[in-house]
C-alpha cells in the first residue's frame, strides 16, 4: 500500500532477454505479486515480448539528472529491431538506448588473489568458486556435515555458512563473517546482456552453472530471503538465465557466501627502540571491532590501533607527536603510499597498514651556560669559546643547526668569530658535537651583559641552547 495501483499481471521491463532463440523473443519482466523477475523461460511464466502487459513507466526527478536512488545499471548495452535482431538504438526506448543506472567500474570484478572477488559496484566479496566452496571438512567441527561441492537443503545452505564457514577455529580464508546473500545481493551480480552464464564476460568466478543438471537447479543458488508469498521456499537467483524466483526450502542448490568488504585500516606507531611516542589520527574514525564481534576480539581480524571502513573510503590520518618526540615520517603496507612528512591519506581497496615513525627530540646542549669575560680593556678583544651538543642518543635523530645569534642590550659589543665557527649550518650526529668563538670587544666603559642563542628547527624546547654573557670594561 504505497500509492500505487498495480495489475495482478507481468510488468514489461525495457530490458530484453538473451535466450538465444529468435523464434522466442521475450522481455524481462516484474511480477507484482511475489516479486518474481522473469525471462519468461518456463511456459506457465511466457513473457513474449509479443504478448501484451502492462507497462509502468519512470522517468528522472526533475533537475537532478539523474535517478535519486543509483539502482545499477543491468549490462544490456545492445537494442534489438522489430525482427528482433541487433539494431540501432536511437529512439526505441529500450534499455540499450538510455543505459540508466550507477555505472559499472572496469574491470567491474576484481579478483584478490585468495579465493575471494570483490565486487567494485556493491563492494561485496563474494567468495571465488560459486559451488559450495568452504575448508578442508577435517578442520571444521562437523566433518560430515561440511562437504564442499554439494548441493544443500535451504536450512542445510543457512548452517553449511554458519557452521562449515565460521567456524572459531577454521574461519573460511580467514573470515568469520560469511553469510548468504539476499536477494538483492546475490541478483546484483547478473548481467542481463549474457547468459550461460548471466554474468559479465571476463568474471574470475568458477563453477558459476552446472551444465549436468535441470533449470534451476543448473544455475540456481540460495539466498537468505524468504518467500512471503510462499514461506516454505526461498528466493534463488538462476545464473543461467537471470531468473529470480522462489524455490522450495526442500530443495538442493549450491551456496555462494558473501560477506561485506569492509577493507582494515591498521594504524601502527613506531619509535625505533627509543624514547620517541606519539599518537596516529584517522578523519573519519572507522567502526572498531564491537561492531561486528563480542569480546574479546579475534586479533587476526582486529588487530590492536585497526577499523574498517567502506570499500574505496578515503581516510586521512595524522601524526601526534608526544611531548619531546618529533614524528620523522610514515611507512606503509603496501609500500610509498605516503612518502612525505605531512598527512597520510589512502583509499582503502584494501587492507593497508600504516605505521608513524617517531623519535625523539634532539637535544641541542650549549655549554657553557654563561660566560663571565671578566675585565677587559676598551678597544681590546677577550675571547670565549663555546661547544653544541646534540645529546639525543637513543632516537638516533640528527640535528643541523640553523643559526647563532647574539641578543640584549650590549650584544653589539660582542662578536661571532666567524674564523672559528665550526657549527653555523653543521649537521650533527647523535652524540656529536661542535665548536664556536664569541669575542668580546667593548667600545666603552661600564658593565656588560648580552647572550649568545643557537637554534635548531629539530630541537623546538629550546630550553639548553642560551648562554648568558657578562663582561666589564675599563
Amino acid at each position: 500500500r504505497q500509492g500505487f495501483k498495480m495489475q495482478p499481471n507481468y510488468y514489461f521491463s525495457s530490458t530484453f532477454y538473451q535466450n538465444d532463440d529468435s523464434n522466442f523473443p521475450r522481455a524481462w519482466g516484474f511480477y507484482p505479486l511475489d516479486g518474481s523477475l522473469m525471462s519468461g523461460s518456463g511456459s506457465s511464466s511466457t513473457l513474449l515480448a509479443t504478448a501484451s502487459y502492462s507497462p509502468w513507466i519512470v522517468r528522472l526527478t526533475a533537475g537532478t539528472g539523474t535517478a535519486p536512488a543509483r539502482v545499477a545499471q543491468t549490462g544490456q548495452n545492445t537494442c534489438y529491431d522489430s525482427s528482433y535482431a541487433t539494431g540501432p538504438c536511437p529512439g526505441t526506448g529500450q534499455d540499450g538506448e538510455y543505459r540508466a543506472g550507477a555505472y559499472w567500474l572496469s574491470p567491474r570484478f576484481i579478483d584478490n588473489g585468495d579465493s575471494t572477488v570483490t565486487d567494485t559496484l556493491t563492494g561485496l566479496m563474494w567468495t571465488t568458486d560459486a559451488m559450495t566452496a568452504g575448508p578442508d571438512p577435517a578442520t571444521t567441527p562437523s566433518p560430515d556435515f561440511c562437504t564442499v561441492a554439494t548441493k544443500k537443503t535451504w536450512e542445510e545452505a543457512l548452517r553449511f555458512v554458519r557452521v562449515c564457514l565460521n567456524s572459531a577455529d577454521s574461519p573460511y580464508l580467514g573470515y568469520r563473517d560469511w553469510r548468504l546473500p539476499n536477494k538483492n545481493e546475490l541478483a546484483s551480480l547478473v548481467d542481463r546482456s549474457r547468459n550461460m552464464p548471466s554474468l559479465a564476460i571476463g568474471n574470475p568466478f568458477n563453477n558459476v552453472i552446472d551444465v549436468m543438471s535441470t533449470y534451476p537447479e543448473s544455475g540456481g543458488h540460495w539466498t537468505s530471503t524468504t518467500s512471503l508469498r510462499t514461506r516454505t521456499a526461498a528466493w534463488i537467483t538462476e545464473m543461467t538465465l537471470g531468473d529470480e524466483i522462489p524455490y522450495p526450502n526442500s530443495g538442493a542448490l549450491h551456496v555462494w557466501p558473501v560477506r561485506e568488504n569492509f577493507p582494515l585500516l591498521l594504524a601502527e606507531v613506531n619509535n625505533g627502540g627509543g624514547p620517541g611516542s606519539g599518537t596516529v589520527v584517522k578523519s573519519p574514525a572507522g567502526v572498531d571491532c564491537t561492531t561486528y564481534c563480542t569480546d574479546p576480539c579475534p586479533a587476526d581480524l582486529w588487530p590492536t590501533g585497526s577499523s574498517r571502513y567502506n570499500l574505496n573510503k578515503r581516510v586521512t590520518l595524522a601524526a601526534k607527536p608526544d611531548k619531546n618526540s618529533i614524528f620523522s615520517g610514515w611507512s606503509t603496507d603496501p609500500p610509498d603510499l605516503c612518502p612525505g612528512k605531512g598527512n597520510c591519506a589512502v583509499t582503502l581497496s584494501s587492507d593497508i597498514i600504516v605505521t608513524a615513525n617517531f623519535t625523539s627530540n634532539p637535544t641541542l646542549q650549549l655549554a657553557p651556560s654563561s660566560k663571565n669575560y671578566g675585565v677587559a680593556k676598551t678597544g681590546r678583544t677577550a675571547i670565549a669559546s663555546f661547544t653544541v651538543v646534540n645529546r639525543t642518543t637513543l632516537g638516533k635523530q640528527n640535528l643541523t643547526i640553523d643559526s647563532i645569534s647574539l641578543e640584549g642590550v650590549d650584544a653589539g659589543e660582542f662578536v661571532i668569530d666567524p674564523s672559528k665557527d665550526k657549527c653555523s649550518g653543521k649537521t650533527l650526529l647523535p652524540g656529536k658535537s661542535c665548536t664556536f668563538r664569541v669575542l668580546f670587544q667593548p667600545e666603552v666603559a661600564g658593565i656588560k651583559n648580552a647572550r649568545v642563542t643557537v637554534l635548531s628547527a629539530d630541537d623546538p624546547t629550546g630550553t639548553t641552547n642560551t648562554s648568558h654573557l657578562s663582561a666589564t670594561a675599563k
